[in-house]
């Protein structure tokens, strides 16, 4: 049975392969998906532009600007949020309006260019997904749609290319550090660095084939027990989804000076939050 992220996802795609009318811009394209999406009736609720404030991140929003998610999709009790991006190279043809063929070709696309901030767009999305997904217990995943008509997003970036951290492509090196060359272009300014979590959603491919294991420390310069660490730690296994969480502590003399066992309660109370994200644990005090 497949889970809801991939339920949204082939349907995006059924959508994309089905739609046979012309799409002026990202808002054409946003608006008419989120009608299919509600028609099809497989879904509690679809919404646009759905409201979050930046602040609900805690600063790890760098852009500070209130999130408006373009599709959020409602099955049951879990969410997915969709970010779209509609980047375009010209495209000139006649048009039907009101049943009449217009008589001479018009562009019914623009010409975008700047492909280097449409790749920066296009990872800020991940970012922004990701964020909601580790703030909100109910959003499990999300999907960052990218549709154009411009076959240079699909080429490798070039070695000496500004924005060689942002590829796309599918052959290219995809960075967890989104970052531009030249710290003083244009592009740089307004648009900041960032980092997405490459790693764990690598992991995440695994899904029910990976048992995650997590050995709880205190020390003087290390404590994993933290609010903020077992958060951080929840919100990448609501990602992974893996078959069986492992929780211990050191059960031994280690040769690092400070370094303490954590107690069984306080792992059992570690446990109780993976269960209430309806993962297996096994606590090994």
């Amino acid at each position: 049975m497949n889970d809801l992220v991939t339920e949204v996802k082939n349907d995006i795609s059924a959508f994309l392969e089905q739609n046979n009318e012309l799409l002026f811009n990202e808002r054409d394209l946003q608006m008419h998906l989120a009608i299919w999406l509600k028609g099809i009736g497989k879904y509690d609720d679809v919404d646009v532009e759905y409201y979050v404030p930046f602040e609900e991140f805690g600063g790890k929003y760098i852009w500070e600007s209130d999130l408006r998610l373009d599709i959020v999709v409602k099955k049951g009790e879990e969410y997915i949020p969709v970010e779209l991006k509609y980047k375009t190279k010209k495209v000139e043809k006649k048009l039907t309006r009101f049943n009449e063929e217009l008589k001479r070709e018009y562009i019914v696309v623009k010409d975008q260019a700047a492909q280097d901030l449409g790749k920066y767009d296009f990872w800020k999305d991940v970012r922004r997904i990701e964020l909601v997904r580790n703030r909100f217990n109910r959003v499990k995943n999300g999907l960052a749609v990218f549709v154009t008509n411009d076959k240079s997003y699909l080429k490798p970036s070039r070695e000496n290319s500004n924005c060689k951290a942002l590829d796309m492509s599918k052959e290219g090196v995809h960075f967890k550090h989104k970052f531009w060359k030249n710290e003083n272009s244009g592009c740089a300014k307004g648009h900041p660095n960032f980092e997405v979590e490459t790693l764990i959603s690598q992991i995440a491919q695994f899904k029910d084939n990976c048992i995650v294991q997590t050995m709880f420390v205190k020390g003087p310069n290390v404590d994993n027990t933290t609010e903020e660490e077992v958060s951080a730690w929840i919100n990448a296994l609501k990602l992974i989804q893996p078959r069986l969480v492992q929780i211990y502590s050191i059960d031994r003399k280690v040769p690092i000076e400070g370094l303490v066992h954590v107690e069984e309660s306080e792992l059992r109370e570690i446990e109780k939050r993976v269960k209430k994200i309806g993962l297996n644990t096994l606590v090994t005090p």
